[in-house]
């Protein structure tokens, strides 16, 4: 998924206003909610200190990312980059990046440049697990019974997984979801 198809997506998460309000949530709340899918084009983009051609980094020059939020994912307002790692966001207080080595997107511990976790083969995988995974999670945020539905967490969790690449990345979609 590249970044134009991936702001597409974004908008695709949310539902319509009367499936939050019948689960009881009030307009406030739906209105910040869809806030949180809205990337906006960037008039002059960005320029990063950067050539690593990655449809994240592509993503951050040429949309404002900053509010957006899936999950516990989180992107920054530019990308940060070190001898090997490009930190893009956070996922609570530990940083997602890509490496600049194998282009995989990692999980940084908050303070160490160390991998703590594999989250996707690339960025393109990434954006689609990303997509995929926030999905579910909205709908997860209206209908109490998937919350507890440990079948379903885990058939996503794995589905998630495939999206990213493969099973080494199994682990950061089972703890997105709490499993």
């Amino acid at each position: 998924m590249n970044q134009n198809e991936f702001v597409k997506e974004l908008l695709t998460i949310s539902f319509e206003d009367s499936a939050y309000m019948n689960a009881g949530l009030d307009k406030k709340f739906i209105k910040s909610n869809r806030n949180r899918y809205i990337a906006i084009k960037r008039k002059i983009p960005g320029k990063f200190n950067t050539d690593f051609n990655d449809p994240i980094i592509s993503l951050m020059q040429e949309y404002d990312v900053k509010n957006i939020e899936i999950g516990m994912i989180n992107f920054g307002k530019e990308p940060v980059i070190s001898s090997d790692f490009i930190v893009f966001g956070t996922f609570e207080l530990d940083r997602l990046a890509i490496s600049i080595i194998t282009k995989e997107i990692v999980m940084l511990p908050e303070s160490l440049d160390e991998i703590g976790m594999y989250c996707a083969m690339n960025g393109q995988k990434f954006l689609e697990s990303a997509i995929f995974i926030g999905k579910f999670l909205e709908k997860r945020g209206i209908d109490d019974s998937l919350f507890d539905d440990e079948d379903a967490n885990s058939l996503i969790a794995e589905q998630c997984a495939e999206l990213a690449g493969g099973s080494k990345y199994l682990n950061f979609y089972r703890m997105m979801l709490g499993i």
